[in-house]
């Protein structure tokens, strides 16, 4: 029997035996063979990260290969993949959901937080107080949306 030999691009990466990648002019084309299968802009990592799960998910080649062909942490391919298991290809172009239900620094507690700093307590015993996290009221106080006013004793 006869070997074929591998259908390579010319300037073609070698991901896998059967999947291989050029980036031209800014874009990514993956070819099976000899064919183009998909193509994305160079800084769209979204479908890159979608594409590459799709492939190790199907079997095309595996975690190491892409790491080795684009430089990706092992972490990162893994963590995508994971994501493109148990939501398929929509989970890279999807919204990120927030958890956030609304403004946690009410008019309020900045009235409260300004007092409590006034009098001299630190910023974590004002976080503390007021019932929000440090890092809160630091980033308000720094978007100058909390004033920090020092009384004269």
């Amino acid at each position: 029997m006869d070997e074929l030999l591998p259908l390579i691009p010319y300037g073609a990466s070698e991901i896998s035996d059967v999947i291989s990648v050029v980036n031209q002019d800014e874009r990514w084309t993956y070819f099976h063979g000899g064919l183009p299968i998909f193509s994305h802009d160079a800084k769209d990592k979204k479908a890159f990260r979608m594409i590459t799960s799709s492939f190790i998910d199907q079997g095309l080649c595996r975690n190491i290969d892409i790491q080795k062909t684009f430089n990706v942490s092992k972490s990162g391919v893994i963590r995508n993949c994971k994501k493109f298991k148990k939501h398929g290809a929509a989970a890279f172009y999807n919204p990120i959901k927030r958890s956030c239900t609304g403004t946690v620094l009410t008019n309020e507690k900045i009235v409260e937080a300004e007092e409590l700093l006034g009098l001299g307590l630190s910023r974590s015993e004002v976080a503390k107080e007021i019932g929000v996290m440090h890092c809160t009221l630091s980033k308000a106080i720094q978007q100058d949306r909390v004033k920090v006013k020092k009384t004269k004793k």
